[in-house]
C-alpha cells in the first residue's frame, strides 16, 4: 500500500488528470512504457545539445580533438559551476555533454 502511495506521489499531476481525461492517452502511455524506449532526462538532453553546439562552434575554427577538449572543459567548468551554487556535482552530466561532441564528430565526419 506505502509503495503504491509512493509511486503516485512520484508522478507528475498533470500525468494523472490527463490518464484520467480518456482510454486513449492510457493506451499511449502503456505502449511507450512497453516498448522500452531509452529515456533521457531533460537536463541529460540539454547536455548532449549543448555539447553538440559547444562542438560545432569550436570544430569552424580549431581541429576536431581540441574542440572536443574544448567541450570537456565548458562541461567540467559548469559542474564546478553547480557544485559551487547547488552542491552537486554530476559525472553523468559530463558523460551526456560528451555524448554530444561525439554526436557532433559523427555528424561533422558524415557530411
Amino acid at each position: 500500500m506505502l509503495r503504491q502511495q509512493e509511486e503516485v506521489l512520484l508522478r507528475p499531476r498533470h500525468l494523472d488528470e490527463q490518464l484520467c481525461r480518456g482510454q486513449i492517452l492510457c493506451n499511449q502511455r502503456n505502449i511507450l512504457v512497453n516498448m522500452k524506449l531509452p529515456m533521457f532526462e531533460k537536463d541529460k538532453a540539454n547536455h548532449v545539445i549543448y555539447g553538440v553546439v559547444i562542438y560545432a562552434l569550436h570544430s569552424l575554427v580549431i581541429t576536431p580533438v581540441f574542440a572536443a577538449i574544448a567541450v570537456f572543459i565548458f562541461a567540467l567548468g559548469k559542474e564546478f559551476y553547480d557544485k559551487a551554487r547547488t552542491g552537486m556535482f554530476s559525472y553523468g552530466d559530463i558523460m551526456a555533454t560528451m555524448l554530444g561532441a561525439v554526436i557532433g564528430f559523427l555528424i561533422s565526419t558524415i557530411s
